[in-house]
């Protein structure tokens, strides 16, 4: 036992202990601790433990039974909850209230239809309980009684007086809830405690027999029908029970509605249907002729009205899926009198209506009493049915119309074809059915540009690409010279269109370009840019494609407009060895020059491989052609420190000499870049060092050197690499240089002759050089009194002159000169290499000379006037001279002799 009186009596309560109970009842008073409430609390305690005879015991002492500050369960709510009787009229007897409301808004009352007792209920209603409180969710004990199904309770609340209209928060009031229930019986006692049979309620304000019409209960239906329920009220929504019972289906119903009242047949929903028009649309055949047996006759007029509607319903739509049933359901209506009202068949709305949703069936009859087969549309003239069937994708309606001879080839507001439409929904089949009549598209774009479509390609159909090369094929349907909305053309866009997921698309796009162009697109067609075809082929990088177009003879020379580039530039430009050939073998002029007076071979120049550049050589490219930008292509390969391109340039003789309006070498820009190996070829070549090795006049230009013009961006910005590279490989080259130029007695200037510093080296080299000179003085050519001493010496005029000479000729293209001179070997192969090519273009020259003078001049005269102009006034002489060459031969042996020259 504790020392608290207070928690003891309180723990002796709840735990049931009844002799502790009473005897702290029997030496403290229930009011003495404020705890115990005036025993409220210990009555709560005990009622809640089940304990009754303390709870007795409690309210013989006086224990207050009602609190107004609690808001659990009162005592009287775990009375009922204990289905006690006897405490429950003591605890009611002492004044407990009988509508308190636990925390769930539940009362006494409330409790006692959830245990179904009777006994307590009726003891709760003698003391006036209020039967019409609703807990929480606004459901009352009337409807608690009716959701549970418990008749003799429901019986008990109506008898007393309980009837709440509001609904619970599911939507339901008793009353409807009975009618959902199905149960008869209580719906019964409805009727028969108050004047409910046409009392409206719920969101709508329906009667109970709306609710019993939707719901299905036959019995109940008739039951509300006998006791007056008003069988044409309308609600909210101005819909009688017969339309709710349509709706649902529920035809018995429909029946009893029909039969024992007298209706108005022509009555309409909120959506202005009848109650035939419900029945008609959902599509169920044998409920249609049941309703037909028993509605009322109807006029001609009345079912050419039914048949119009039918035709605009919406069970229609989509009606592919159900067509058979609309078939059945149009020969149900037809053989009980119901007709096509002849104005229909003209009616354009209508037409384009059926057509939109599909129906065959329906189509078909109105086409059979006399409708227009290209009827357009009223708002948009010349969209005719076909261009909407196609448009909806209705494959089985276009099949329709044109077994009714609709034209396919008409062309609506947006100038598209019936066959437009099919393509853009890529639906085969029907591209399929509409080209074998004849129908045909404007542009071959309204078939590319759905390629990009992917799912939907590759949904309808794995062998599109098939499908699409035989549109092509078939030029009867295709305009080949049309361009799209761009103004790009048909080839234009198979090239260039972005790749979609295919296998072999490269493969494909070739085939359809083969296609095109074996049917006579064009093949030098201007792409959107103004470029030609082959051109943007190159500038992609298209192979396949470049071949393609060469095999049809594009033509392999169209410059662009503005920069006036060829193919050839830009293949080059872009480094493709591949592309370059294929040009070049189809006839490329390797000499063409763009806006700023460039060739190929310019931009070869930018390579570090030389394979461009000898390609082009080979092929006949001119070495010194001279740029806007005032530099030759060997000056671009000294600045872009090619030594393969150098040396391909020298091998075909570029004038080494040759300087810019600056007076700037190749051999000083290769000095200024710093590139050693170059400048060292340069000067075996023969470049002369007193143009170039100048310190102080380095300084006047280095900051005046001019960017070249390119027409794409190569790799040179020459002005970022010149700097002066001062280090002693320089340096030592260049004294080396000046070394052996002293050794053969060449002129040096004598700025340059002050600049060595002769060091140990140095003066070992000099040795070296005397030996290598003198050697070459003793050492003759063949069996001729010339040694390689004098081939160094003498001019590029007489070496020209003596190669002529074959056994001296000969000897020196066996000779190894490197080998036999390390020093002087490759001056001694470029010195010869240029009086060599000197001594072919003097011979040319004198040809046409005497060709161009009639043969008036005797031959030494005219290798004396040819030995003053320059190399570049002889080829100039020599492309004059063959031109009248050609000219001048008969035309049968153009070809060949063209070649030769």
């Amino acid at each position: 036992m504790g020392d608290d009186p207070c928690q003891d009596l309180i723990r002796a309560c709840s735990d049931g202990d009844v002799a502790r109970t009473k005897e702290l009842i029997a030496t403290h008073k229930l009011s003495q601790f404020d705890e115990w409430s005036g025993g409220y609390r210990l009555l709560r305690e005990a009622l809640k433990g089940k304990h009754r005879t303390i709870a007795k015991l409690l309210l013989e002492s006086g224990s207050r039974v009602n609190s107004e500050y609690e808001s659990n369960n009162s005592p009287l709510h775990f009375a009922v909850l204990s289905e006690d009787a006897q405490i429950v009229s003591m605890l009611l007897d002492r004044c407990a209230d009988v509508d308190a409301k636990n925390n769930y808004s539940k009362t006494a009352l409330y409790l006692a239809v959830v245990r179904k007792n009777l006994t307590i209920a009726e003891l709760l209603l003698n003391k006036n309980a209020n039967v019409n409180l609703s807990d929480r969710l606004c459901r009352s004990a009337l409807y608690r009684a009716v959701e549970m199904r418990n008749p003799e309770m429901t019986e008990l609340l109506l008898r007393r007086g309980s009837y709440d209209d509001s609904k619970a928060l599911d939507g339901m009031n008793p009353l409807y809830l009975a009618i959902e229930h199905k149960n008869v019986r209580i719906v019964e006692d409805f009727l028969n405690s108050g004047p409910f049979v046409n009392l409206t309620s719920g969101k709508y304000g329906e009667t109970p027999l709306h609710h019993a019409a939707t719901h299905g209960n036959e019995d109940i239906v008739k039951l509300l029908i006998d006791r007056g329920a008003n069988v044409s009220a309308r609600n909210e929504r101005g819909l009688m029970p017969i339309h709710l019972a349509a709706t649902a289906k529920n035809d018995d119903i429909v029946e009893i509605l029909l039969k024992r009242s007298v209706i108005d047949a022509d009555a309409r929903n909120d959506c202005g249907k009848t109650l035939l028009n419900i029945i008609i649309e959902q599509l169920d055949v044998s409920r249609i002729r049941e309703i037909l047996k028993i509605y009322p006759e109807l006029e001609n007029e009345e079912k050419q009205r039914y048949f119009r509607e039918f035709f605009y319903s919406d069970c229609c739509h989509d009606s592919t899926d159900h067509d058979e049933a609309i078939s059945s359901t149009i020969e149900v209506l037809m053989s009980h009198g119901f007709t096509v009202i002849p104005e229909d068949a003209g009616n354009r709305k209508l037409l384009h209506a059926v057509v939109d949703k599909g129906s065959t069936v329906i189509l078909k009859i109105l086409l059979d009493y006399g409708a227009d087969v290209d009827s357009s549309h009223i708002d948009n003239v010349g969209y005719t049915l076909l261009h909407h069937a196609a448009n909806r994708d209705q494959l089985d309606i276009v099949r329709m119309l044109i077994e009714h001879g609709a034209d396919v080839n008409a062309i609506d507001g947006n100038e598209k074809f019936p066959l437009s439409y099919a393509i853009e929904n890529v639906n085969f089949e029907m591209i399929k059915l509409l080209v074998s009549r004849g129908a045909r598209i404007k542009h071959l774009f309204e078939v590319l540009y759905k390629l990009d479509d992917r799912d939907r390609w590759n949904r309808r159909n794995p062998n599109k690409w098939d499908t699409m090369k035989s549109l092509v094929d078939d030029r009867a349907i295709i305009d080949i010279h049309a361009r799209g909305n761009y103004g790009e053309s048909a080839l234009e866009f198979i090239m260039f269109f972005p790749n979609v997921e295919c296998e072999n698309i490269l493969d494909v796009k070739c085939e359809l370009l083969e296609s095109l162009l074996n049917h006579g697109a064009d093949v030098n067609a201007k792409t959107v840019d103004g470029h030609s075809l082959l051109y943007s082929a190159v500038q992609r990088g298209l192979v396949e494609f470049v071949e393609i177009l060469l095999k049809h003879n594009a033509d392999v020379n169209i410059p662009t407009n503005v920069q006036m580039s060829t193919p050839l530039h830009l293949a080059v430009a872009m480094r493709n060895e591949r592309i370059t050939r294929m040009l070049i073998v189809a006839g490329a002029e390797v000499n063409a020059k763009d806006k700023f007076r460039q060739t190929a071979l310019r931009f070869a120049c930018n390579c570090k491989d030389g394979i461009l550049a000898g390609l082009l050589l080979e092929c006949g490219a001119t070495i010194d052609d001279i740029s806007n930008g005032d530099l030759a292509p060997l000056h671009i390969a000294a600045i872009n420190g090619s030594l393969v391109i150098v040396r391909k340039l020298l091998d075909a003789c570029a004038d080494v000499e040759y300087r810019q309006k600056n007076g700037e070498t190749a051999l000083y820009l290769a000095m200024m870049c710093g590139h050693c190996e170059i400048v060292e070829e340069l000067l075996n070549y023969g470049a002369d060092v007193n143009h170039s090795w100048d310190i102080e006049s380095w300084y006047s230009y280095r900051d005046n050197v001019k960017k070249p013009e390119d027409m794409y961006s190569p790799s040179i910005n020459h002005h970022n690499c010149f700097h002066w590279n001062g280090d002693r490989s320089m340096n030592e080259l260049i004294s080396r240089h000046i070394v052996k130029l002293k050794s053969l007695n060449r002129y040096l200037n004598a700025r340059n002759l002050n600049r060595i510093r002769f060091n140990e080296s140095l003066r070992d080299f000099q040795i070296v050089c005397e030996r290598e000179v003198e050697s070459m003085k003793r050492e003759k050519i063949g069996k001729r009194n010339i040694s390689y001493y004098d081939i160094m010496t003498k001019s590029i005029d007489q070496l020209a002159i003596l190669s002529g000479n074959k056994c001296i000729a000969d000897a020196l293209e066996t000779f190894n000169c490197d080998e036999r001179f390390p020093e002087y070997g490759k001056m001694l192969y470029y010195h010869w290499k240029r009086g060599q090519h000197r001594g072919n273009l003097l011979r040319s020259s004198v040809e046409s000379l005497n060709f161009l003078s009639g043969f008036a001049l005797r031959g030494p005269m005219s290798l004396e006037i040819m030995e003053y102009l320059n190399n570049e006034d002889l080829k100039n002489l020599i492309e004059a001279g063959s031109r009248l060459m050609i000219a001048d031969k008969p035309s049968d042996n153009l070809s060949c002799e063209g070649k030769k020259n």
